[in-house]
């Protein structure tokens, strides 16, 4: 499909196709002020022939995303485990009535917790991970060795 071939108002539809894959039939009617049947009807016939340049377009946001979530992830893991050699600092009042600042390590149920937290975190990179054949063929599409005229 070329989109020098394209009526104008295919083109639009498929350049708003290509630039926001997600947005609805909806959104873009609304955006390029047409009907809602209309860019249902245009785009299911854009839509095979565009597939491939969809893919690549949105292969570079999942990766950018995808990179974004694992930095998060083991930010997050690092910071509980900082957290868990923390101590607690209570406040304490004599018989007197003089306040002393106590230092304490946490207690097996904190550690506990932020260890539940850091697995937590863990479960979401192995997920991710787990994502690999979309990886590969993401950088498949990247690299050009999997292009829209190959079937």
């Amino acid at each position: 499909m070329s989109i020098q071939t394209l009526k104008p108002i295919q083109r639009s539809i498929y350049e708003m196709m290509i630039t926001y894959p997600t947005k609805s039939d909806r959104a873009i009617a609304l955006e390029l002020n047409l009907s809602n049947t209309t860019v249902s009807k245009y785009r299911k016939k854009l839509f095979i022939g565009i597939n491939y340049e969809m893919a690549r377009n949105v292969s570079s946001k999942f990766m950018v995303h995808f990179q974004m979530a694992s930095d998060y992830f083991m930010t997050q893991i690092e910071k509980l485990e900082r957290l868990k050699s923390e101590k607690n600092n209570v406040v304490t009042v004599d018989e007197d009535g003089s306040k002393k600042m106590l230092t304490i390590p946490l207690n097996p149920g904190e550690i506990a917790a932020l260890e539940k937290q850091q697995t937590e975190l863990w479960k979401n990179i192995v997920y991710l991970c787990r994502q690999s054949e979309v990886l590969e063929i993401i950088t498949l599409i990247q690299n050009g060795d999997i292009s829209a005229n190959k079937k």
